[in-house]
């Protein structure tokens, strides 16, 4: 998680918001000067792209989609050379063939409901999945465990967003008693200060105050509410095995409840 990303993989299915897409990885690239990949893969079921189809429409004129990935590129300033894969249908294998074996590998995409979960799931790329269209990441929401990778986590995110404003987001879920919340405000406190960021807490319940309540929220709820009703551009989360913070079942359910951009280190 310490290392730069090696290559940059951007997945497109069709050219709508595709200069957004391409721009938000263009920034990535050019900062970490690594290499830019283009997978374009036409899903026929979801999309049409009549100008783009041969005279019988069996096919997609693939050449006429690179000169317009390439043109696209070119205005945002990027001339480099880079490689260009287009592809009918099966976009999650498609993506899993091109990241296999490939570390320090980031996917740039756009969300899909039917895509992303599936592919989030399946690789273990990192990624980052649009769902607006800002094209900057100015205000940075990173929700955080106490685990002893957490400051990893943050000093990985300080370093690839050196100019946003980032915000800690601890939630206790809910603590069997007062001494172990006390505990864990002093040690959310004490991380705070030793990476200087600010940062918030998400109030519950305490386990024996709990009475009447129809629904108790899930921690994936309490954190989705808390970053949707703030203006947050990005959510960030450093995943990995152990914590149920960083965890990877609480990324996948947080990629489809937060309305922000959300980036996925792994």
């Amino acid at each position: 998680m310490t290392k730069s990303f090696d290559k940059v993989l951007v997945v497109l299915n069709s050219f709508e918001n595709a200069d957004n897409i391409l721009r938000s990885a263009l920034k990535l690239t050019n900062q970490q000067n690594t290499v830019l990949e283009i997978l374009f893969v036409y899903e026929k079921a979801l999309f049409e792209l009549p100008d783009f189809f041969s005279g019988e429409n069996t096919s997609i004129d693939k050449e006429k989609i690179k000169k317009e990935i390439k043109t696209r590129l070119q205005k945002l300033g990027f001339d480099e050379k880079c490689a260009i894969f287009i592809y009918i249908n099966d976009t999650k294998d498609r993506v899993l063939n091109l990241a296999e074996d490939q570390e320090n590998l980031l996917i740039v995409a756009a969300y899909d409901e039917n895509i992303t979960q599936k592919l989030v799931k399946k690789s273990s790329a990192s990624f980052l999945v649009l769902k607006d269209e800002k094209n900057s990441f100015e205000k940075i929401v990173m929700p955080i465990d106490l685990s002893s990778e957490t400051i990893l986590c943050i000093n990985r995110v300080k370093d690839l967003f050196t100019k946003s404003s980032i915000r800690l987001l601890h939630d206790h879920n809910f603590v069997i008693s007062k001494d172990l919340r006390e505990k864990e405000e002093r040690e959310y406190e004490a991380l705070k200060k030793k990476v200087e960021l600010e940062g918030d807490s998400i109030k519950e319940y305490f386990i024996d105050e709990v009475e009447f309540v129809e629904e108790i929220y899930i921690m994936e709820r309490h954190l989705a509410e808390f970053i949707n009703e703030r203006d947050f551009d990005l959510t960030v989360l450093c995943t990995k095995d152990k914590d149920y913070i960083s965890s990877q079942s609480l990324s996948f359910a947080l990629i489809d409840m937060v309305k922000t951009d959300i980036m996925i280190l792994r």
